[in-house]
């Protein structure tokens, strides 16, 4: 006979715990959009002897990646600054609000994202005893299970996001819910299921200020201020120094445009309890509202009952720079630098409070004391851009003093002092190159025409397309007689501007010059080519005088029925050009001289009776009879 034995009943447990990811998130999915995950490792927190941690937390970040399938991935950074997630050890304690008694992951958003701060215990709380590797293995795994995304706890103790899990491996829930989750567009809202969690949570434990800070949170990032409100008082009244409900409190009364009533709120809990910490909290709304001398006030308070709170002393740092740039937008320097070494009392390493030193000094037109703030800025924090952004400013304005001044040595300094230190200002070349310019002019105009020439040169080499500067230049070679010269600088302005008139009628003059030269040394053939250039570019008065020039050039190289026939081109476009009328007939005289001493007396009397009659002297007269 078979014997048949009733099955067992179990309660069906459900495959996820997606539900419950958002209830420290602000019931809105908060993970990474992006892949890898930068992690910065803090090694310099570990205490010597404890390096092995390092293995443990690697081992916690493999077993991550390989139970996502590699969906979430991770890059190890050198800087703090470039992580998404940072870790670092401490021997504790923690927070008594942490939701583990041996690690904490702190979510910090910002206007345009989130990090992740993540602490992790060294040694057990209250005892000198250090975690065992497999105990820091579990407490990193569930740290960075917060950290990736999931920001609640599992019911099931068999998961490594279970509150006081000592897992080892992402259970197979854990990683339905991962997967879950990054299925999921990131800043989802599951406001309603966290509230579900919530909720009942607060009936069971109304005393347990983290709940209500954790509600709190979700009705502030719902817009239901009121309620937000009512649950972070609460918060507070638990456990007065819960500074993140704090922050959170102001918040939601200045969402709500209720700053005034916030901070009659505080001040009734001040007048009763005053804390550094309501202190600090009504300095925050106050300076958030802007009254910056009420907040000063409150932070200082603050400080006198403690004077190592960090957080007041962080706040009181940033009003008083508030208060110094609303200063130096008044042009009120000397408050604002009075204001300003308060701030350095606090903090003399603060590259910002340098800088705006530096924008108050300059603002007197201190430019010394400017420089050196922008400096000691840039000591302190050498990729700070702003601060060298500044102090190439500032030697580009005593660049501009000195060039209004016409001390060129100190302008050309300060400029490439400038360049040097942000090579990229455009304005600060264009300046050099005016400076050079400048420079130029006034040397030419004291007769000192090399120099001039080389300040012309050194604003090309700023601006290679600068044709006024390669004008100029030609000019001064022309002056110097120096043709070639000359010749080569206006055509580069030719070539940068084809259409400059200028440049075309001052290197048809060049070459008209320069043949003059070369004709004067009998060296005819080079002359007649430069003339003929200069007539490609001359027009009007200018290119009658190389015609001119040019035929008086074929007669004195002996070719003479060239240089008559150009005369008499000429003469048939102006009847009335005297200049060529006296050529052509001094051609004549000469011609008819040298067969009269050859006594080819016929051929010498067409030579005289060819002279027009207007130019014909009573001598020529006498010979032709």
């Amino acid at each position: 006979m078979m014997i048949l034995l009733p099955l067992l009943c179990h309660a069906l447990q459900p495959e996820d715990y997606f539900d419950r990811i958002t209830i420290f998130s602000d019931g809105r999915i908060t993970r990474f959009d992006h892949m890898p995950i930068t992690v910065f490792i803090d090694k310099g927190s570990l205490p010597s002897g404890m390096e092995g941690y390092l293995s443990d937390l690697e081992y916690a970040l493999r077993a991550w990646e390989e139970a996502s399938g590699r969906t979430v991935r991770f890059r190890i950074v050198d800087k703090r600054s470039e992580a998404d997630i940072s870790v670092a050890w401490t021997a504790g304690p923690l927070p008594s609000r942490a939701d583990n008694a041996l690690g904490e992951a702190a979510l910090v958003r910002m206007e345009d994202g989130f990090y992740v701060e993540i602490e992790l215990l060294t040694h057990m709380p209250s005892s000198p005893k250090p975690l065992s590797h497999e105990r820091m293995k579990a407490v990193a795994l569930h740290e960075l299970g917060h950290a990736i995304g999931l920001w609640g706890h599992s019911p099931f103790k068999e998961d490594v996001m279970f509150p006081s899990s000592e897992n080892l491996r992402p259970s197979a829930r854990d990683i339905r819910t991962l997967k879950r989750l990054y299925s999921t567009p990131p800043g989802t809202a599951q406001h309603g299921k966290a509230l579900e969690i919530l909720l009942p949570m607060a009936e069971s434990r109304p005393d347990d200020p983290k709940i209500h800070y954790l509600i709190g949170s979700v009705y502030l990032d719902m817009g239901e201020y009121d309620k937000a409100i009512n649950e972070l008082l609460r918060c507070l009244e638990l456990d007065i120094r819960y500074m993140e409900a704090g922050r959170k409190l102001v918040k939601a009364y200045l969402m709500k445009g209720g700053g005034e009533e916030a901070l009659r709120r505080l001040e009734s809990m001040i007048s009763s309890n005053p804390t550094p910490e309501l202190l600090n909290q009504a300095g925050s709304l106050a300076m958030e509202s802007g009254r910056l001398n009420e907040a000063i006030g409150y932070f200082e308070r603050a400080l006198k009952l403690d004077p190592a709170f960090r957080p007041a002393k962080r706040n009181l740092l940033n009003a008083l720079k508030l208060k110094a740039d609303r200063l130096i937008r008044l042009k009120r320097y000397e408050r604002a630098i009075e204001t300003l070494e308060r701030a350095l009392e606090l903090r003399e390493a603060d590259p910002q409070t340098h800088l705006m030193m530096g924008l108050a000094f300059s603002g007197m037109g201190d430019s010394e004391r400017a420089i050196s703030c922008y400096r000691e800025a840039l000591k302190l924090n050498p990729g700070y851009k702003e601060a060298r952004w500044n102090l190439a400013a500032e030697y580009n304005r005593l660049g501009v003093e000195a060039m209004e001044g016409k001390r060129w040595e100190d302008a050309r300094r300060f400029f490439e002092e400038a360049l040097r230190i942000e090579p990229d200002l455009k304005e600060v070349r264009a300046n050099l190159e005016a400076m050079y310019w400048n420079m130029g002019v006034d040397l030419a105009s004291k007769g000192r025409e090399r120099e001039a020439i080389e300040a012309f040169r050194e604003a090309i080499r700023l601006n290679p397309d600068l044709k006024e500067a390669y004008l100029q230049i030609g000019v001064l070679h022309l002056k110097l007689k120096e043709y070639p010269e000359a010749i080569s600088s206006f055509r580069e302005a030719l070539r940068i501007d084809p259409g400059l008139r200028e440049a075309r009628h001052n290197l048809a003059a060049a070459y008209h010059a320069y043949a003059q030269e070369l004709s004067g040394k009998g060296r005819y053939a080079e002359a007649v080519e430069a003339v003929q250039k200069g007539l490609e570019l001359a027009e009007g008065e200018a290119r009658r005088k190389l015609r001119l020039s040019l035929g008086l050039m074929y007669a004195k190289w002996g070719r003479e029925d060239e240089a008559l026939a150009i005369f008499r081109e000429m003469l048939r476009e102006n009847p009335g050009d005297e200049d060529a009328l006296k050529a052509m007939a001094n051609i004549h005289i000469e011609r008819g001289n040298r067969l009269l001493k050859a006594k080819a007396y016929s051929k010498a009397l067409r030579e005289f009776e060819s002279i027009p009659e207007s130019l014909r002297t009573a001598a020529i007269y006498d010979v032709i009879a």
